[in-house]
């Protein structure tokens, strides 16, 4: 989701704001909010609670939620039962009487749904039954779509310079942080995932639509309260969809294409908005076709390119694990070109790119999350926690290692400064990848990851713009969406970027704040389901 390093390329919208430091008094308000004491203590706080309510859940269920993400098949098959309603008092199918009823089977307790009610109510579990009896499954698109659609809007440009970024900026230890960011998120993103398959109900399409901007309203008792949170992520979410996943993305892919290959941005944005336009007319199940076939290889090119890199230095990977987790604690001196730190700032920029990178505690995932074919939330959550651990354990690592391994990050650029973002990152891959042509690796995976995040961005405003101004509304954001994909490609977008990273601030703060307060609903049906089902009970 990190943005790649800003640009001056076409018109400057800053200029509008003439002697007044419009930019100044942004940036101050985004270095508060991702500063060492506001978001960064509240994410981190919220994963540890989450963590420790759920018992642990991203280590006990790893292995079988892996398997249910890329293994186990899809809940839609009809060997899985009949999707006949069943009634809880009766235990069998509405309007059926003991003379002409069909034989039904009363559904496991593991496989029951936790949805809202065809009007809209949201079932309570009850002392006798557990959980409501409903053996239906809902959903538009596949466990594996629903990750892969995640996937593509956080497995975005910054696993490749936000990373580099945090060290340039933090020192190798930033490393470190970002990988407990990383695992500390998992249950966030277990729970977020959870609440968006509990509490989501259908659009007059038939589709299903979910996320905070649903379940915040429904988090606590003071219905009131509720309904602020869940519009104010609405609200922050569809700002930050046209800036971070959007805006920034755009000129990101436009400055690495003309870099790279030559093309005009002018080009670039009028080939991007048309294809993402032809996709997002599709909506979900367009999107999840597209990214469950790109998201793997744009992925197993970067990871494979990665990997040549490090069989080649292989010598110097243990040194390279020493180093980050010796500088987590320590800081490190300033050496060549490196901007020196000390423990505070390598805290600081491990845990706020590895936030960056991984989205656990934003809420954005869950969008996606809430379209998955599935009949409870347990389930897809185990699969959504999947996505922090391919984005932040797999992906970050690989780009660290490049970096760190061949001492990219010591060296100078031509500023006498060192190397920062995805030049640092291509500067890496230049030095370790066979002959002369490792910069390309960096080109290619940076175009294919910021389309990737367009796409996933889109949508998760798709879903917000419709909760807030109904579904008519939404043929009009994806066209305000495809033009602002062409400013973004041919303007320097100064401005947008740090309110962007504001925009994602504030949607992660209702989250936070519903998730928290949530956290007892979350592990008590949790224990229920795994209790009750008996693979994953036995899987840990």
């Amino acid at each position: 989701m990190e943005t790649l390093t800003k640009t001056n390329q076409g018109f400057d919208f800053c200029r509008i704001w003439g002697n007044f430091d419009f930019l100044g008094i942004i940036k101050g308000i985004d270095a508060v909010l991702w500063g060492p004491f506001v978001l960064i203590p509240l994410l981190l706080g919220c994963g540890l609670w989450l963590t420790v309510r759920l018992g642990g859940i991203q280590f006990r269920k790893l292995l079988p939620a892996l398997h249910l993400a890329f293994v186990r098949r899809d809940e839609a098959d009809p060997q899985d039962g009949a999707s006949t309603a069943v009634s809880p008092e009766s235990g069998q199918a509405p309007h059926e009487t003991d003379a002409t009823k069909t034989p039904t089977t009363r559904p496991a307790p593991h496989e029951l749904d936790y949805s809202p009610t065809a009007t809209g109510e949201i079932p309570a579990l009850t002392a006798t039954s557990g959980i409501p009896i409903v053996n239906t499954i809902e959903g538009d698109i596949s466990h594996y779509q629903a990750l892969t659609t995640a996937l593509a809007a956080t497995v975005g440009v910054g696993n490749i310079a936000g990373v580099a970024t945090a060290i340039h900026l933090g020192g190798p230890g930033a490393v470190f942080w970002m990988w407990v960011t990383g695992l500390v998120g998992m249950a966030s993103k277990y729970s977020e995932a959870f609440l968006a398959v509990r509490f989501r109900k259908k659009d007059a399409n038939g589709e299903m639509n979910g996320g905070p901007q649903h379940y915040l309203q429904y988090v606590t008792k003071n219905r009131r309260l509720g309904k602020v949170l869940a519009l104010a992520f609405a609200i922050f979410m569809i700002v930050a969809s046209l800036g971070t996943g959007n805006l920034t993305q755009a000129n990101s892919l436009a400055t690495q294409l003309n870099h790279s290959f030559g093309i005009h941005p002018v080009l670039t944005g009028l080939f991007l908005s048309v294809l993402a336009g032809v996709v997002l007319l599709g909506g979900v199940k367009s999107i999840g076709r597209v990214t469950a076939a790109f998201v793997p290889i744009m992925i197993i090119i970067y990871v494979g390119a990665s990997l040549i890199v490090l069989g080649l230095n292989a010598a110097a990977i243990p040194g390279a694990l020493a180093l980050i987790v010796r500088d987590a604690f320590s800081g490190t001196a300033a050496t060549g070109g490196f901007v020196g730190s000390a423990f505070i700032v390598t805290l600081q920029y491990g845990v706020a790119r590895g936030i960056f990178s991984n989205e656990s505690g934003m809420g954005s995932a869950a969008i996606a999350a809430a379209a998955a074919r599935t009949r409870q939330p347990v389930r897809q959550g185990l699969v959504s926690m999947t996505q922090t651990f391919i984005d932040t354990i797999i992906v970050v690592s690989m780009t660290a290692l490049v970096i760190v391994v061949t001492g990219a990050w010591k060296l100078s650029g031509p500023n006498g400064h060192g190397f920062d973002g995805a030049p640092l990152t291509a500067q890496a891959f230049t030095i370790g990848f066979p002959g002369t042509q490792g910069h390309w690796v960096v080109a290619i995976s940076l175009v294919f990851f910021a389309f990737s995040t367009v796409l996933g961005w889109a949508y998760y405003g798709e879903r917000c713009i419709e909760r807030l101004a109904g579904l008519k509304a939404v043929a009009v954001y994806r066209i305000v969406f495809a033009v602002v994909l062409f400013v973004g490609c041919i303007s320097s977008i100064e401005v947008a970027w740090v309110l962007a990273d504001i925009s994602n601030a504030l949607m992660a703060i209702p989250n936070l704040i519903g998730l928290v307060l949530a956290s007892g609903l979350i592990a008590r049906e949790t224990r229920d389901y795994l209790r009750r089902d008996p693979k994953l009970r036995a899987a840990g």
